[in-house]
């Protein structure tokens, strides 16, 4: 599982794969602690070049598999956690970056800039960065201090073991992400992490369970495990506070509700 967090709303969105090469999306309330069911699909979803947009309402998606017969590989923008495309384009290949949303859309223009309408919503989407670990630095990751330099053939940022570092906002512990090299066959997009807590006692407790994990704006550590479970922790108190078990779920193919279709309407309750 992987999760993206909205940056100013208590909303994350999961993608969970399995069985198989189906792959899951999940929206997840962290306010009310509501999971919002969405799409099961047997395409490869790209997840760390995915988006979610500060508002938590629309996903940018990378995705490949077969559509009318044919392999194909494509972008686009959807209402998460569904993948009805309210835009969509084809992609070169599964080497593309995929996109992340611009809230600002009077910064400098960048590669692969795209200014889309959505009804009477405006749109701002650009090529991501290259470099591992792209979502996660948008959203308040730095590089620690042990961290390697990238060196500066490593295009990809493939060679070096990235060494993440976040403070929480509200309870002085720190997150790490300990990234390790580059894997063709293995993770998410060949990233293998693994998680750390320091806590404001200066005590660091590894969480070995951890597939991904992340803060929330309330102090609470978001994470999925490697065995199928969701949960927020307080983790200065050692206690679970939410869980949900997304373990045996078995694909259940659907159409898109129409409020999905469509970028203005209202998301149902």
């Amino acid at each position: 599982m992987y999760g993206i967090v909205a940056t100013r709303a208590p909303v994350a969105l999961i993608f969970r794969r399995g069985p198989s090469d189906w792959f899951h999306l999940l929206r997840w309330r962290l306010d009310t602690g509501r999971l919002e069911p969405g799409v099961w699909v047997r395409k490869k979803v790209f997840v760390r070049r995915c988006d979610l947009s500060s508002d938590g309402e629309l996903l940018s998606y990378y995705l490949s598999g077969g559509v009318e017969g044919q392999y194909q590989v494509f972008g686009g923008i959807s209402r998460a956690p569904w993948l009805h495309p309210l835009v969509s384009w084809r992609e070169i290949g599964t080497w593309g970056r995929g996109c992340r949303f611009v809230e600002d859309a009077s910064v400098a223009e960048g590669r692969g800039r795209r200014e889309i309408e959505l009804g009477s919503r405006r749109v701002v989407v650009q090529d991501n960065e290259v470099g591992a670990w792209a979502n996660e630095m948008r959203r308040g990751w730095v590089e620690a201090p042990e961290c390697p330099a990238r060196h500066p053939k490593d295009v990809w940022d493939e060679r070096r073991s990235v060494i993440l570092q976040k403070p929480c906002a509200t309870n002085g512990c720190v997150l790490w992400l300990i990234g390790g090299r580059y894997q063709p066959e293995g993770g998410i997009d060949g990233r293998v992490p693994r998680y750390e807590v320091a806590l404001a006692s200066g005590e660091v407790r590894r969480l070995d369970d951890a597939a991904w994990a992340e803060w929330d704006a309330a102090g609470r550590l978001l994470v999925a495990t490697k065995d199928g479970w969701l949960e927020a922790r307080d983790v200065s108190a050692g206690e679970t506070m939410e869980r949900h078990d997304l373990r045996g779920m078995k694909p259940e193919a659907q159409e898109a509700p129409e409020w999905a279709k469509s970028a203005m309407a209202a998301r149902e309750a």
